[in-house]
């Protein structure tokens, strides 16, 4: 049997490279990618670097990505294509704060924009793209999100992240309407919630180690059955859109 070929957008840090270190451990080829080419290189050198010959470690590829350019995109997947042949599982890991992001009533229609890019239309134009070598397997999607999404979550950090929040709520609602375009495929698509991670982007406040939350996405990608499809994890159990 052929190892699953596992695609991680925004790996060269944080939550993506613990991710790839995690999928290695299971004996998956990962292919890691990153926005910035020096710094997706450097991450791969340092993830091999700590490998133990022998350890069953899966193998390591790398390739630019950037989830916000198309040409970028469709290089990848051709490289993907040519390389490797199908994708058994693409987490959509990349995203971003939003500097001018702040409170509702105060951030602007371009703080805005720029988030629900960064956060959603990035992964969503990376699926597209990817959906024809995810059908070869069928494959998996899982998109990282958040549960300050919800509207049932607003009540949290009130006046705080807003362009980020409405993004990631894109996200899900992406997340719901894909996985029933893609369910005649075969292809899943759910989302997961990591936790408030230790990260740059998790912020000084944060409470979960990035361990935690990248054993929570490996296991939406890895122990759901197929056929679960267009939810939202949190802990390894469906939560409430």
């Amino acid at each position: 049997m052929n190892s699953p070929v596992v695609l991680i957008t925004g790996a060269n840090r944080g939550l993506g490279f613990e991710l790839a270190r995690q999928i290695r451990r299971r004996g998956a080829n990962v292919i890691l990618t990153s926005r910035r080419d020096e710094d997706g290189r450097a991450a791969a050198a340092a993830l091999e670097a700590e490998t133990v010959r022998g350890s069953g470690a899966g193998k390591l590829d790398y390739c630019r990505l950037d989830a916000l350019e198309p040409q970028s995109i469709h290089r990848a997947r051709d490289y993907l294509a040519s390389v490797h042949g199908r994708l058994d599982v693409l987490i959509n890991n990349a995203g971003a704060h939003s500097s001018g992001d702040g409170a509702g009533l105060e951030v602007s229609a371009a703080t805005c924009l720029e988030a629900f890019t960064n956060n959603c239309l990035g992964a969503l134009q990376v699926t597209q793209a990817f959906v024809p070598l995810l059908s070869r397997t069928p494959g998996r999607v899982i998109n990282v999100s958040t549960l300050l999404a919800l509207p049932g979550m607003m009540g949290q950090l009130p006046g705080q992240y807003f362009a980020y929040r409405i993004a990631k709520a894109a996200l899900n609602a992406m997340t719901a309407a894909l996985a029933e375009e893609l369910r005649p495929a075969g292809i899943s698509v759910n989302a997961v919630h990591p936790g408030w991670l230790k990260t740059n982007m998790g912020g000084p406040y944060a409470t979960d180690e990035v361990g935690a939350g990248a054993d929570r996405v490996v296991s939406a990608a890895f122990d759901l059955p197929q056929q679960a499809t267009g939810k939202l994890y949190v802990n390894g159990s469906p939560h409430a859109w």
